[in-house]
């Protein structure tokens, strides 16, 4: 077996090659939303009147999805969604100090 792999932006093309080909197998993975990530704020006693602190900055999720398709000697093709991942955003941290 011989498995052959090639990104390119948002898609990965995966070919697996052995001795009898029946089919060809394409995988696509896509974004399709993001997820946007919230800020937290948190009480510090440490910091001085009206002063903030970033502790974590924020990075927003993703929604993907991944379809595979097979595509057959004589033309024919089969498309399936194989799955959809979430990858869940992190939050902004901040910290405050007392008002």
């Amino acid at each position: 077996i011989y498995l052959c792999t090639r990104a390119d932006g948002d898609s990965i093309d995966v070919r697996i090659y052995g001795r009898r080909r029946q089919f060809e197998v394409t995988v696509e993975a896509t974004a399709i939303a993001s997820l946007p990530f919230d800020t937290v704020y948190a009480y510090n006693p440490e910091l001085a009147f009206g002063q903030q602190r970033e502790v974590a900055a924020g990075v927003n999720g993703l929604l993907s999805e991944c379809r595979v398709t097979h595509t057959y000697a004589d033309g024919s093709s089969r498309i399936a969604l194989s799955y959809r991942d979430r990858y869940l955003p992190q939050n902004r941290i901040v910290e405050t100090a007392p008002e």
